[in-house]
């Protein structure tokens, strides 16, 4: 093993802080830790690792990109990232033991290249920073933080630190924490620097946000009803406060010539279980059933990867990530669990947080969670009965001749069965936009848990739905949301329109969702030849109010840039047309015209502070 060099401080050694009745001549020599550093010191592992180190009198410097209010004589936090070398270097100035937690959780099976870039800029490059930072700066020790996926390429069972790495990784936070740890394990003995590395099972504790919280959302919205698989696979999880007690102790272990240099150590809680299983206390103290009924992995895993491709190929046109990811299915499906064996041996580690009371103080957290959810608001039911009866009528009239002719017996043969199917696209794309966009806003309004919740109700019930979230949007801070990159659809729709409008001169197309339309014509400032677009409308005394919001993009629509050339236009209000010229209010009639154009379409005022430019109200007064 390489010498430390001169200048080096030198280790202390004190005795273990605690034994449990150890042996005769089993007492081990421990380390003290001197001045601790943990990278990503603001996530929910980090944030517990600094905590214990504080209470075990260590001084501790926290390294994140965002800030931990802690206040402790004994703390010390650097705002800094692992993917700058020298914001690292800067952090381990002075430091004896170095902790890194700090990575990216990203199970994409078909990453993107800004996600690849990512993942590998922190779980990789940003190993390579710390550790060269940790070299450079005298540092005794690195305890780096791996993960038991990087032995996950198949069914694991009882496995141990032997089992090779994975060979076949099928998602990017895989392939990324291996080639961390190779690096991390690699560097041990050089330059005097002592590493080792533990691979935990899935974290839990109170305040994580990654698998109660989801828990939580899925009991309370009744999609929680049925198992993944048959029950047999066994998972390893381990509780947070098992797992800090593990990363001190490998840390104050991790001395010249001991077994740990080098090494890798899974740490869980020692019982590993269905995951279903697992989280049963918690379903049944909150008052829900434990699902009974089981469904088959394998189609469910194939399917979101078949999902999750199409949203990497298809995300700029709106196609939303899945619920759940292929990897997310197979941790939970496929059996991987490892003994911990091991850690005991080399430096005398046992959970001592037992499962049944780590679990159960796991109760209480969620029960809070389940309290604050915010739930998805329902528009009135008469809206539900009117929109869905109205969409399930058009539906029969469009698809089924006899029902069409029984309607034209009725009503007469102005509304051919061709005409009523465009109607009908023209409303299931309409509505498929709207909750595309419901989905984006409410995460932006920070509901990601209830997120597709919105989705679907909107898909259902379009402007009924969306309402209710575009108030909320309109809120101060709540506005400059970004919509899915959707234009095509948005162009399709309005094309139905126009061609509605005009195929049943004014008789549909004027009110539609509660909103009142117009079309305008205009004359293209470069081409001179006629466009016509649909408008929501306000009337202002024999005049019409448009808005030129353009859905809140920075740049001004078409129709209002040629108006601005040519102002001379017509429009079309149900079955009136009129000639008329176009201007743009005055400051003061804007203020008196904005109050009731907010009160017809709310989010208008998104769009005013998306858009960034101000937004005209244009005037379109008739012809004398």
């Amino acid at each position: 093993m390489a010498q430390a060099p001169e200048s080096r401080r030198p280790l202390a050694v004190a005795l273990p802080l605690h034994l449990a009745e150890p042996e005769a001549g089993d007492v081990r020599p421990t380390a003290a830790l001197g001045h601790c550093l943990v990278t990503g010191a603001a996530g929910f592992l980090g944030r517990h690792l600094v905590r214990e180190l504080l209470r075990r009198g260590a001084r501790v410097r926290g390294l994140d990109v965002v800030p931990l209010e802690l206040h402790h004589p004994h703390f010390e936090f650097v705002a800094g990232d692992v993917r700058c070398f020298e914001d690292v270097r800067k952090a381990c100035e002075g430091i004896d033991t170095v902790f890194h937690t700090a990575a990216v959780l990203d199970f994409a099976r078909f990453p993107t290249r800004a996600q690849r870039e990512r993942s590998t800029a922190v779980n990789v490059h940003g190993v390579e920073h710390v550790v060269r930072a940790a070299r450079e700066a005298g540092a005794a020790r690195l305890v780096h933080t791996s993960s038991n996926n990087v032995t996950l390429d198949g069914p694991v069972i009882g496995g141990d630190e032997t089992r090779p790495r994975a060979a076949r990784t099928r998602d990017l936070y895989t392939e990324t924490k291996i080639l961390g740890e190779e690096i991390a394990l690699a560097a041990n003995g050089h330059g005097g620097l002592l590493t080792c590395a533990v691979r935990p099972g899935g974290i839990y504790g109170p305040g994580e946000t990654l698998v109660f919280p989801r828990l939580v959302e899925q009991l309370a919205s009744g999609r929680y009803v049925a198992r993944l698989g048959d029950g047999s696979a066994l998972t390893d999880n381990v509780f947070v406060e098992n797992l800090v007690d593990a990363q001190v102790e490998a840390a104050r272990h991790l001395l010249p010539g001991s077994p740990l240099c080098g090494e890798a150590y899974f740490v869980t809680d020692g019982a590993p279980q269905n995951q279903f299983e697992f989280f049963r206390p918690v379903v049944e103290a909150l008052g829900f059933r434990h699902p009974t009924r089981s469904v088959p992995a394998g189609p469910v895993r194939w399917g979101l990867a078949l999902w999750e491709a199409l949203h990497r190929a298809l995300a700029p046109l709106g196609v939303p990530r899945p619920p759940l990811l292929a990897h997310e299915v197979a941790k939970i499906s496929v059996p991987h669990w490892n003994r911990i064996e091991k850690a005991e041996r080399d430096f005398g580690w046992r959970p001592r947080v037992p499962p049944e009371q780590a679990i159960a103080r796991m109760i209480e957290p969620c029960r809070r969670l389940l309290a604050e959810r915010e739930a998805v608001e329902r528009p009135h039911w008469s809206q539900w009965l009117a929109i869905l009866g109205g969409l399930g009528a058009l539906g029969v009239l469009a698809l089924s001749p006899a029902a069409h002719r029984t309607f034209e017996a009725w009503v007469g043969p102005w509304a051919p069965r061709p005409l009523l199917a465009g109607v009908l696209a023209w409303a299931l794309g309409l509505h498929v936009w709207k909750a595309l966009r419901a989905v984006q806003l409410a995460e932006r309004l920070g509901l990601r848990r209830t997120a597709l919740a919105w989705g679907w109700q909107t898909f259902a019930l379009g402007f009924a739905s969306l309402r209710l979230l575009e108030r909320r949007a309109a809120a101060p801070g709540a506005a400059g949301f970004r919509l899915p990159n959707v234009r095509w659809l948005l162009a399709l729709i309005t094309t139905l329109h126009r061609g509605l409008y005009r195929a049943t001169g004014g008789r549909l197309g004027e009110r539609a969702l509660g909103f009142r339309f117009l079309l305008l014509g205009c004359t293209g400032r470069r081409s001179g030849r006629e466009y016509v677009v649909p408008l929501l409308t306000v009337e202002d005394g024999g005049r019409f109010v448009v808005v030129g919001s353009n859905a809140g993009d920075p740049r001004d629509p078409a129709w209002w840039q040629n108006l601005r050339a040519r102002p001379e236009a017509w429009v079309q209000l149900g079955r009136r047309r009129l000639a008329v010229r176009a201007r743009e209010a005055s400051p003061g009639e804007a203020e008196r015209l904005w109050p009731r154009v907010l009160e017809t379409y709310r989010a208008y005022e998104a769009y005013r502070a998306r858009a960034g430019r101000p937004i005209p109200l244009v005037l379109l007064e008739p012809s004398r």
